[in-house]
């Protein structure tokens, strides 16, 4: 497991926002934790099955996948290029929509802890890497104000395809 602390979003991607949270105490690396759960082998298959885990704080939420409107930044899961592995799905959870003051229709987010299915190929040659990482981006909100959004790496530590 790995965790990486990383501060969340904001609909215009506007620095003020951070700026303001920051001014009034709020430490944006502390209003999200990320971490990675596994990967499982799934028996048979070349396939690997992780969970990335959103840990937010009361008070604040992400846009969901997709999110609501072309302007606001989607919470995404992908690999950093050159991996020796590739993404075959990820399954986004269902989103909750709720209503804020800055917006006129309710949106789609997630709060509280959010637990994120990734299925991954790996290589079926030897020699490949025992550890990938994965990145996660995601824009966060409290109910008057964005932070600026932010891609967090967590590592995703790999079995040979022997299981070792």
């Amino acid at each position: 497991d790995f965790s990486a602390a990383a501060g969340l979003h904001g609909a215009s991607g506007d620095s003020s926002a951070a700026g303001r949270a920051a001014a009034a105490g709020m430490e944006p690396m502390s209003v999200v934790r990320v971490s990675v759960e596994g990967p499982s082998v799934s028996t048979g298959t070349d396939l690997l099955e992780a969970t990335v885990v959103l840990s937010i704080n009361a008070g604040w939420h992400v846009n969901a996948n997709p999110a609501s409107d072309e302007f606001l930044i989607p919470t995404e899961i992908a690999l950093e290029g050159g991996s020796p592995v590739e993404i075959v799905h990820v399954g986004y959870p269902e989103a909750e929509r709720k209503r804020f003051v800055f917006s006129e229709v309710p949106l789609a987010v997630y709060e509280g802890d959010v637990r994120i299915p990734v299925t991954l190929r790996r290589p079926a040659a030897g020699g490949a890497a025992r550890e990938v990482p994965l990145r996660v981006t995601f824009q966060s909100c409290d109910d008057s104000q964005c932070l600026a959004p932010v891609t967090v790496s967590v590592m995703l530590k790999l079995n040979a395809p022997d299981g070792s």
